[in-house]
């Protein structure tokens, strides 16, 4: 610790900031540091090392149950003070700690002007109520007057789908003036229906929206996944389709693509429950950063008819093979066989 403590005072700004992080990761007890690390806050100039000396002062006073010394950072002018202060109270809240003293100035940041510092400002909202299943302080938010802090409540509301059923304003949002909050919401549903949470109460305002060019593509997929859950489908299958790789995978073939320097993906799948068989295809748009993903139903004798096809090619993994299979069977970048489509999902590349 003295080690550090004088390296935050090294007129070497690398040193400082590598100080600074040893000492935000550590997870060491500060408590004796206290007075050199506030004074090395106080007369840092480096606007990211001041906001992670603010981090780490902040997890201490929350660890410590003075939650309120730590929200003093999040009136600072300083942005990286206020995200860093923000970061932790979050990251206390996710492990379910009493942060209810900074409910307020997480709000008042929440609507501020700092799009990171609203980021993690809403994460921390959003796990502090659903932890404790307050959703109606949640659908509070999203009703209130004022689109700012509205789209990052929806996107933390990811992790806690669980309350959906709770969160009427979450179909209101559908239909918000927000393009990006129109199609979290709707993501926030589809991702619920995957989880296996009955959204029956959302299935007409999802279907008001299908041509909506915001949320129409994730409403369509979070119909599609009620539908199937509603049909009464093998529990497998849907476990395989959208939450997990359990079912059997019987063959596996990747292409480039001649659009983009991209690739493609086919697998053959049976469910070894009920014995169906699904061909999945995913187009990897490397250029543009995003993808498209599709789930088909097909009968046993294409699915037979495809595993024997890839299984001549001599190197399946590869996308430059210049085999048979991949020249002539997949010519069109596409599996040949009559599949009916089960889901489907455009994945953006971070």
């Amino acid at each position: 610790m003295n080690d550090l403590l004088e390296k935050l005072k090294s007129p070497d700004i690398a040193q400082r900031r590598k100080a600074a992080n040893n000492l935000s990761e550590s997870g060491m007890d500060i408590a004796q540091a206290l007075p050199a690390i506030k004074e090395a806050f106080g007369k840092e100039k480096d606007t990211w090392i001041k906001g992670i000396l603010a981090g780490a002062l902040a997890a201490h006073y929350v660890q410590k149950g003075m939650t309120d010394e730590a929200v003093k950072f999040l009136d600072d002018k300083n942005e990286r003070v206020r995200y860093y202060t923000a970061k932790e109270l979050r990251n206390a809240s996710m492990a379910g700690a009493d942060i209810t003293a900074a409910l307020v100035p997480l709000m008042k940041v929440l609507i501020g002007m700092d799009v990171d510092v609203r980021r993690v400002a809403g994460q921390a909202i959003v796990a502090y109520y659903a932890k404790r299943k307050q959703w109606n302080d949640i659908n509070a938010i999203l009703v209130a007057k004022g689109a700012r802090g509205k789209y990052e409540i929806i996107v933390a509301l990811q992790d806690f789908v669980s309350g959906v059923i709770e969160l009427p304003s979450l179909l209101s949002m559908l239909k918000d003036g927000d393009f990006d909050s129109r199609k979290e919401a709707a993501s926030v549903l589809r991702k619920a229906s995957e989880t296996g949470i009955d959204i029956s109460f959302a299935v007409p305002a999802l279907k008001s929206v299908l041509s909506d060019n915001s949320a129409g593509e994730e409403a369509l997929n979070a119909l599609k996944i009620y539908d199937l859950r509603a049909s009464g489908k093998c529990s497998r299958c849907l476990e395989g389709l959208f939450e997990g790789d359990v079912l059997e995978k019987l063959a596996t073939i990747i292409k480039g693509m001649s659009c983009c320097g991209g690739d493609v993906s086919h697998n053959i799948f049976r469910c070894p429950d009920c014995g169906k068989y699904y061909l999945t295809t995913f187009f990897d748009h490397s250029d543009f950063d995003h993808g498209q993903f599709y789930v088909y139903g097909i009968s046993e004798k294409d699915a037979k008819m495809v595993v024997v096809e890839i299984g001549k090619c001599p190197a399946n993994g590869n996308r430059h093979c210049d085999c048979q299979v991949h020249m002539v069977f997949l010519k069109d970048e596409k599996v040949p066989v009559d599949g009916k489509l089960k889901h489907s999902v455009e994945k953006i590349s971070t």
